[in-house]
């Protein structure tokens, strides 16, 4: 393959310029540095890979995706607008191709972004007329070869700063970046698929191993704890009041567990335990209830007072709200003054105060109210015209002072002849009015007392017979209507199980003392009390008798021994049918995980023996691979390089899973160690003109400042290498 000629529009340095290679076989481009040398291979390498790799590790490595640009790195600095052409005129095969990457104006962004660098092919070089290429990789694979990408790194061009970019890699990513070229891709993909695949088989056989030993372990804890099979009972109910998962017909085993109910110390051993000695729990629980009774007196007490009064605790609350009525009216009644006669008192509801009373009460008071307010009009006028006598006195003195002698009143006109003798008339009636108020004020005082000594005083005698026969005691009312309905509970409970009658020590009126009859009650229980074996007494007596009998002693005689005995021979023959089903299911999972995990390790091993068949196959294979190039390697590298002191040409071993650079056979270090840059530099131009000649389908070779000084490279041994053996 020959390129012909390259036309490079707005890309870089270049903003339209045509460079034909048609004058020889092989090319050096000379120039200062930044003058586009490099420029040229960048715009040869976006057409034929579309990309530029070291740009897409810069932009990887260095560039901060949060950052912003305002200018694309590609763009001719006269050229933003505007679009980016590079066309290739190349020949292959006699058949001339020409191919352009454009990149439309409105698509390029201030970031470095290959996908808008279509592929285009043209009929002329210079004609703006191309079509689009609709599947790039198939057309380049088609025309370069298979694994064209990547061929192009190792077989097709060495860079500029990355000529050691092979060497910088251990040993096994250098076989790596060049596998391909082998043709391994095929090897080490059946070795990842037998990994896979036995990644697989090893988790399926640990995860049934792991299900072996927990089903071997239930297997053998089953084996130790089955029983005999008893002989098959008919069912009987036990405890007829409950409805209990294992006094059913029909049980289902995975609802409890069978050694709590019918094991040693389980609840029908326990049960029979406590029917043996149901007497001694009964004198147990009277022997309890006595010192319940003795312990809490003061509740006895209380007990005795005010139970027969717990149902009419509403009855007792209305008539303390109506006595709390009636000693507020007798309040209000006795605060009654003749200057504060207003306040409302409302006898109506009070049918024990007799009419033509109420009826007094009602029109003396509003007589009073109105006599008092008539009284207050008076005082108002005696006080302003008493105000008024004294400004006219002062205005009369006043006048006469300064000599003025009449006596004509100011008000009415009539004259008094001098200013003594009408000041003399204004005392006289100013005495009169006091007098007329005076009068007032001592007949409605001598109302207000008969009113206060007869009427109130008889309402007040009325209400206080009243109270009386109400037969209200407060404290008595209080105690009773503090107590809550439950309160005496547990007491009655304590009374029922002595089976005593206690009624006749109840209060029947409201009294308060009942100290006699609490006497005669502790003497009373006290002889029901006896000595008993409390060691006999089980804690779990008092839990059964509620939980399975609900306290009642006529549920416990119900009972007998021979019905907990039949129970327990019916669920053990439950249990035994249970255990022989869950020991054959169990029995059967554990063949079954057997079965999966040898069958599992089975393969897997099989798989570890195919593996190890592949892995031998291909070192032999690689091994054979790199024979192939290591004499075109080493007389290459015995044409490009400066003598050295190892000698002349360099050998190349396969190492393990990788690959190594030798100056000689008995070496152990890389070549990387123990040679200069420019060596080295030449050490890779050999290595990848030995690669190109192997395996490259393309006859083109790229080299971008491949050293800095001429010194560094035989140069006629390279320019003589690609003339005639490359």
């Amino acid at each position: 393959m020959k390129i012909n000629k390259i036309r490079i529009q707005n890309f870089k340095v270049f903003e339209d310029t045509i460079i034909n290679f048609n004058s020889s076989d092989i090319i050096v481009f000379d120039g200062p540095n930044g003058f586009g040398k490099t420029t040229i291979y960048d715009a040869i390498e976006l057409v034929l890979t579309g990309k530029i790799r070291r740009y897409t590790d810069l932009k990887e490595k260095l560039i901060d995706g949060r950052e912003n640009f305002s200018e694309n790195p590609f763009q001719h600095s006269s050229g933003i607008g505007k679009d980016i052409l590079v066309t290739i005129e190349l020949i292959k095969n006699d058949q001339t191709y020409i191919l352009e990457r454009f990149a439309d104006a409105t698509r390029i962004e201030p970031y470095i972004d290959f996908s808008v660098y279509k592929l285009f092919t043209k009929d002329d070089f210079l004609s703006d007329n191309r079509t689009p290429v609709e599947d790039e990789n198939l057309f380049l694979t088609d025309l370069l070869g298979k694994n064209y990408n990547s061929n192009f790194q190792f077989l097709n061009y060495v860079e500029q700063e990355e000529t050691l970019f092979l060497l910088k890699h251990p040993d096994k990513k250098r076989k790596n970046h060049i596998g391909h070229l082998f043709d391994l891709k095929e090897f080490e993909q059946k070795i990842k698929r037998i990994d896979d695949l036995k990644k697989r088989f090893d988790a399926i056989s640990a995860n049934e191993n792991e299900k072996f030993g927990i089903l071997e372990q239930e297997v053998n804890q089953i084996k130790a704890n089955i029983i005999a099979d008893e002989t098959p009972t008919s069912f009987v109910k036990l405890l007829e009041k409950k409805d209990l998962f294992w006094d059913q017909e029909e049980i289902n085993p995975s609802t409890f567990n069978y050694s709590d109910i019918i094991g040693a110390d389980g609840v029908l051993d326990r049960l029979k335990v406590f029917i043996e000695r149901k007497s001694l729990f009964n004198q147990y629980r009277k022997n309890r209830a006595v010192d319940y009774l003795l312990e809490n007196e003061n509740l006895v007490n209380s007990f005795f007072k005010f139970h027969n009064f717990l149902s009419k605790k509403d009855e007792i609350r209305e008539l303390k709200a109506k006595v709390a009525g009636l000693q507020n009216t007798i309040q209000k009644l006795e605060s009654l003054s003749h200057n504060a006669v207003e306040e409302s008192i409302d006898l109506t509801s009070y049918d024990f105060i007799p009419s033509d009373l109420k009826t007094t009460f009602s029109l003396t008071q509003q007589a009073l109210i109105a006599n008092h307010k008539e009284l207050s009009g008076l005082d108002k006028i005696y006080s302003d015209i008493s105000k008024s006598r004294n400004d006219l006195i002062e205005e009369l003195t006043d006048l006469r002072e300064a000599g003025v002698s009449s006596g004509e009143c100011v008000l009415c006109g009539y004259d008094w002849k001098n200013i003594e003798a009408f000041l003399l008339q204004i005392e006289n009636k100013t005495e009169q009015i006091k007098e007329i108020n005076s009068d007032k004020t001592n007949r409605l005082q001598e109302t207000f007392t008969e009113f206060k000594s007869e009427t109130v005083k008889r309402i007040i005698e009325l209400i206080n017979i009243h109270l009386t026969s109400l037969n209200y005691i407060k404290e008595f009312a209080s105690q009773l209507l503090d107590l809550e309905d439950n309160h005496f509970n547990d007491l009655i409970k304590a009374l029922s199980i002595l089976e005593i009658d206690y009624s006749q020590y109840l209060n029947d009126e409201q009294i308060l003392d009942v100290a006699d009859k609490l006497e005669l009650f502790k003497n009373e229980i006290s002889i029901i009390k006896e000595m008993s074996n409390a060691a006999l007494i089980e804690s779990y007596f008092l839990e059964y008798f509620r939980d399975y009998f609900n306290n009642e002693l006529n549920q416990v005689d119900s009972i007998t021994i021979e019905q907990i005995e039949a129970k327990k021979k019916y669920l053990s023959h439950k249990l035994s049918l249970s255990q022989n089903q869950i020991l054959q299911t169990k029995s059967a999972l554990l063949l079954e995980a057997t079965k999966k995990r040898d069958t599992a390790k089975e393969v897997s091993q099989k798989l570890n023996r195919l593996k190890s068949t592949y892995n031998s196959s291909l070192k032999s294979y690689q091994k054979k691979i790199i024979k192939d190039i290591e004499t075109v390697f080493h007389i290459y590298s015995g044409r490009i390089m400066q003598s050295f002191q190892g000698g002349i040409g360099l050998f190349i071993f396969p190492e393990k899973e990788g690959i190594r650079f030798q100056t000689g056979s008995k070496k152990t270090y890389d070549a990387i160690f123990t040679m200069s840059s420019g060596q080295l530099s030449a050490l890779i131009i050999s290595f990848t003109l030995a690669l190109h000649k192997k395996y490259s389908q393309n006859k083109l070779i790229l080299i971008d400042d491949p050293v800095q000084t001429m010194d560094e490279l035989n140069l006629y041994g390279f320019i003589d290498l690609l003339r005639y053996s490359v």
